[in-house]
């Protein structure tokens, strides 16, 4: 016997427990940090997808302002996993599933419209997070179990617009003077933030004929922002963002460049050369300040759910790194500017 109480339960505990803020619109409405309907699914899809043979029960975790795990008792059915995690590039993807694990149990909860069925879910969760509502959302599986984390935050964030910003000159090359459209910049957002949590051992949803935007898709891929991974099938394309822009260290172009010398600096030099090769290379920008390298870095290193406070300690280290680097020899900061360049002259300059 399904007990409904359950579900409802569930959301009531979620509602309670995340962040809601407030809207402008409608005199002050309350707005949750996660959209009632994705919330309402999931855990209507916990139930008409879990595996009751195995003897767990279904765990809600909630970490404020960053996640909503939700562990469910079961695995992904093998022909659902397209998997290479030594391939060059490491995929994790997941096929949607519109077909319930309890079938039986899905009719009941059709019946009293708590489970809709196809496009309900894991399509849904695409669909919402590429109208930019909620980050991308991803699996982590185990030996007798699946946890789908819900992110908090949008997926074209911050963290993502000051990217596009620094490969601004490189992005406009590729689109021939165009600029990239919101709906292209989630799609490529999605894919970009995918291979990140695939290297991260998370599995992500595949983009298909149901839940993708063909037309960002095709126009991304004529400008060769994005291609199709060696792993894709005529029936289930593999995208893949074009691999100038998930580059992050830049170690090789920076070794030619000084030699031995930049094996010698710290990491936080190493990066903050990175970020400066970046701008300097790919963004109309050239001068990169320590600013925006500090914001760089912030988020490359995972730190965007802690705090402003921290946030300028970690500025004042990156402002004096670049004070260290310019010392160096390694960047000059352009007159007028706040901004650094590269020395593409220190190896005249230095003895190596």
């Amino acid at each position: 016997m399904v007990h409904f109480e359950v579900t409802g339960d569930s959301l009531g505990y979620l509602l309670r427990n995340i962040q809601v803020g407030i809207s402008a619109e409608g005199g002050g409405t309350a707005v949750p940090q996660y959209p009632e309907e994705v919330l309402r699914e999931t855990v209507n899809n916990a139930l008409a997808h879990r595996d009751y043979s195995v003897d767990k029960q279904v765990v809600i975790a909630i970490r404020p302002g960053i996640h909503i795990a939700i562990r469910n008792p079961g695995r992904f059915r093998q022909n659902l996993i397209i998997e290479d995690g030594n391939a060059e590039i490491p995929v994790r993807r997941i096929l949607p599933e519109a077909k319930p694990r309890n079938p039986k149990l899905a009719d009941v909860l059709r019946v009293y419209r708590k489970w809709e069925g196809r496009g309900i879910g894991m399509a849904t969760l695409v669909n919402l997070c590429l109208e930019n509502r909620i980050d991308l959302p991803y699996y982590r599986t185990y030996t007798e179990e699946v946890c789908l984390h819900l992110r908090a935050g949008k997926l074209l964030d911050e963290r993502m617009e000051r990217l596009y910003e620094s490969f601004s000159e490189y992005l406009a090359t590729r689109m021939e003077g165009s600029r990239l459209t919101e709906e292209q910049m989630l799609v490529l957002a999605y894919l970009i933030k995918s291979e990140w949590a695939n290297e991260q051992l998370g599995y992500t949803i595949l983009l298909t004929p149901d839940n993708n935007h063909f037309t960002a898709l095709g126009s991304l891929e004529k400008a060769g922002l994005i291609s199709k991974h060696p792993l894709s099938t005529a029936a289930y394309p593999i995208y893949v963002a074009d691999r100038v822009l998930v580059e992050r260290g830049y170690v090789k172009e920076l070794r030619a460049l000084f030699g031995p010398a930049f094996d010698g600096l710290d990491e936080m030099a190493k990066g903050a050369l990175g970020v400066a090769c970046r701008h300097n290379h790919f963004c109309n920008v050239k001068p990169v300040s320590a600013k925006q390298a500090a914001f760089a870095l912030w988020y490359e290193r995972g730190s965007s759910q802690e705090g402003i406070k921290e946030f300028d300690t970690f500025y004042r280290k990156v402002r004096t790194t670049f004070n260290k680097i310019q010392k160096g020899g390694f960047v000059v900061k352009v007159e007028g500017t706040r901004g650094y360049v590269l020395r593409e002259d220190f190896k005249k300059n230095h003895l190596l």
